[in-house]
């Protein structure tokens, strides 16, 4: 009891020390009515080390290069100087948009449409339907969003677009308002 209790050693280690079976130990201990462990409180209990400091490591990357490799690489990019033109591809955001060698242009789906207009366009929170401000609840984020009026989800045409609060937006897809109808 003594060893289970204020010694916390399991009753995997208490059976092999006695030569016993686990369950006969665990038996005895629930006769006694000394609640068990369980597992995830056994746990606790075990000290688990990592293995990258085990191996004598601080860090993970330092398992996978050598100190050399790491001053090698470091002293390849100290002091590295871009090229004009590619100081301009890094502010033009080279490989985004439709330079970017996935773009799918008009056949892109309709989530990746509204994610461009959310990331490209400011809102104001202010429903241009029915004038409310909207905030949101948990945060103090703009409220509103992107609604196609055409639905032909047109990322270039900005007229084709509107901020509109989330339940203006559902009723106008729904078609049950129409434009200023949301009051």
């Amino acid at each position: 009891m003594k060893r289970y209790l204020v010694d916390k050693v399991s009753t995997h280690k208490i059976s092999a020390e006695l030569g016993l079976c686990n369950s006969t130990i665990r038996n005895k201990l629930k006769k006694l009515g000394i609640v068990l462990r369980g597992w995830s409180q056994a746990q606790l209990l075990i000290e688990h080390e990592n293995p990258i400091v085990k191996m004598g490591y601080t860090n993970w990357y330092r398992v996978t290069q050598s100190e050399d490799a790491r001053k090698k690489r470091s002293r390849s990019h100290t002091g590295k100087v871009f090229s004009e033109e590619r100081k301009q591809n890094i502010g033009r955001g080279v490989g985004s948009g439709s330079n970017n060698k996935g773009w799918l242009g008009d056949k892109a789906k309709y989530s990746a449409k509204h994610a461009t207009v959310n990331k490209y366009w400011t809102k104001t929170g202010i429903c241009q339907n029915c004038g409310k401000v909207c905030r949101s609840s948990r945060s103090n984020k703009v409220g509103t969003e992107w609604a196609n009026l055409d639905h032909k989800y047109n990322r270039d045409d900005r007229m084709s677009w509107m901020e509109m609060c989330h339940r203006c937006n559902l009723l106008y897809d729904k078609g049950k308002i129409g434009l200023g109808g949301g009051k």
